[in-house]
């Protein structure tokens, strides 16, 4: 018979927000740039989903690069696997090389 309420600890805190390395990019068609995510506390496990918002526009990997496919404007979104209520976005601007076409 237990006496004493079970306390059960896990090695991370609840993730309170996502940062990114950069608010906005802009890129060249072809063009790339990595991002990075960070989520507070320090203490919250620190992985992220990562979401374009147009796939014919940009992509991006599960390590956060994003690819330049066409000249346009697409929001990249990284979110907290733990909470995909906390995340933060990235407004990439995509244009044509000059003298390219």
């Amino acid at each position: 018979m237990l006496s004493a309420a079970l306390v059960v600890k896990t090695p991370y805190s609840a993730p309170t927000g996502v940062t990114l390395s950069s608010s906005t990019l802009a890129l060249t068609t072809g063009g790339n740039r990595t991002l990075t995510a960070t989520i507070a506390p320090s203490t919250a496990q620190q992985q992220v989903n990562w979401k374009t918002g147009d796939a014919a526009t940009a992509t991006v990997d599960t390590n956060g690069k994003v690819i330049a496919v066409k000249a346009g404007t697409v929001t990249i979104t990284a979110e907290s696997k733990t909470d995909t209520s906390k995340k933060a976005t990235c407004t990439v601007t995509i244009t044509d090389p000059a003298g390219g076409g």
